[in-house]
């Protein structure tokens, strides 16, 4: 399997809000690569992750769900942050949307 570029590793704020609707989203880890040592964001609970060095990595089951702050790859806890808040006020909308229509 080809490794990732560092663009492919990164997250839009868009992109995160939307997540943020999953029903099994349970946000970003810090990690850290064991080959370059280079600091990361990640999915939590996957099984793995390729770093652009091209190291595969298996992550851990134990994790802390607290992002980098400015992470070598990956999106940064600002850009997380703010996905999680989008996130939020579009699930809002969506369901004041859906009572309404309900009452309507």
């Amino acid at each position: 399997m080809k490794a990732p570029t560092p663009e492919q590793m990164d997250s839009t704020v868009e992109q995160i809000a939307e997540m943020h609707t999953w029903a099994n989203y349970n946000g970003w880890t810090a990690v850290s690569c064991g080959q370059c040592k280079k600091t990361v964001n990640v999915l939590s609970y996957a099984a793995g992750w390729f770093c652009p060095c091209g190291a595969y990595n298996n992550q851990s089951w134990t994790q802390t769900f607290i992002p980098h702050e400015t992470p070598d790859y990956g999106p940064s806890l600002a850009v997380i942050a703010e996905g999680h808040r989008q996130g939020k006020l579009g699930r809002e909308e969506a369901f004041k949307k859906h009572r309404e229509d309900l009452y309507s």
